[in-house]
């Protein structure tokens, strides 16, 4: 019985080994492929945002742009955004800048025209640029407990006030399921984002006539932190697809919830006709 009993630990004791050794041969030969993966799939989960459920001025907004050597395009949008927006508290990101946008948003910084700046270096940014650079923002600005985001590209031309109008059209289209006001629309947006119906809304002294639409644009959007209590922050790692730019990755949640976006026209987009941002979008949303 003893022999029979000793031999028998021998033979658990060396699969144990055996085993152990083998997984940890594979593990190490398919690391780089398995946590690739899980990477990939781990970007995609929702986890929402829960800093944002702390108390906070029921009207603070903050605005968040992104920009990488745009340094004329970029004066231009923030000097449009003070015209008609002087008192909107502005981050913005910088990706690495090497043709003096960087320089000339540090001037900024001083002069107080924006309130926040981060500085990347290029070369540690990953390849969905904007993403990386918004939700580098938004985690920076749940310190300022805001109730809501403004979020802007640097190829614009605001041409009216935008925020408390913005806030009321959000408050007024909650029946119809809005989470998100985007304040651009041209031919390409109606064609990635198609117009479901359209509404009139009552604001102080006159009505608004809005779109409603099932997904949204990034290009300058308006909306509650209660996106990111649900939501979290849009996905930043290397080898995502079209998840990784933050505008379809939100749309896609709205899509799953039943939520929509309505259309607010706040500014004019200057970015190129032929970018390879808007050929990217017409294949996902075509």
């Amino acid at each position: 019985m003893i022999v029979a009993i000793a031999v028998l630990c021998f033979i658990n004791g060396f699969a144990i080994w055996f085993y152990y050794a083998r997984t940890k041969r594979m593990l190490g030969k398919y690391r780089n492929v398995v946590d690739g993966a899980f990477l990939r799939i781990e970007t995609r989960l929702e986890r929402g945002a829960h800093e944002f459920e702390k108390n906070k001025d029921e009207t603070l907004t903050w605005a968040i742009m992104t920009t990488f050597d745009r340094k004329e395009m970029t004066a231009g949008t923030i000097r449009t955004l003070r015209v008609h927006e002087p008192n909107l508290p502005l981050l913005v990101v910088d990706n690495g800048s090497r043709d003096g946008t960087r320089e000339m948003l540090m001037g900024m910084l001083r002069d107080g025209i924006i309130q926040k700046l981060v500085c990347n270096r290029h070369a540690e940014v990953p390849q969905w640029q904007k993403s990386f650079a918004v939700s580098q923002g938004m985690k920076l600005l749940a310190l300022e407990l805001p109730a809501y985001f403004v979020w802007l590209d640097d190829d614009l031309e605001v041409t009216r006030p935008f925020v408390n109008d913005g806030i009321a059209l959000l408050e007024a289209l909650k029946p119809e399921r809005v989470k998100v006001l985007n304040m651009t629309d041209n031919e390409v947006e109606e064609h990635n984002h198609p117009t479901i119906k359209r509404v009139t809304v009552p604001l102080p002294g006159r009505t608004e006539e809005v779109k409603i639409r099932r997904t949204f644009n990034g290009q300058f959007d308006l909306f509650s932190v209660e996106l990111l209590t649900e939501f979290g922050y849009p996905p930043v790692a290397e080898g995502i697809n079209e998840w990784g730019a933050e505008d379809w990755y939100y749309s896609r949640r709205l899509v799953n919830r039943d939520y929509r976006a309505a259309v607010f026209v706040a500014a004019n987009h200057l970015g190129l006709k032929a970018s390879k941002r808007e050929e990217i979008e017409l294949q996902i949303g075509g």
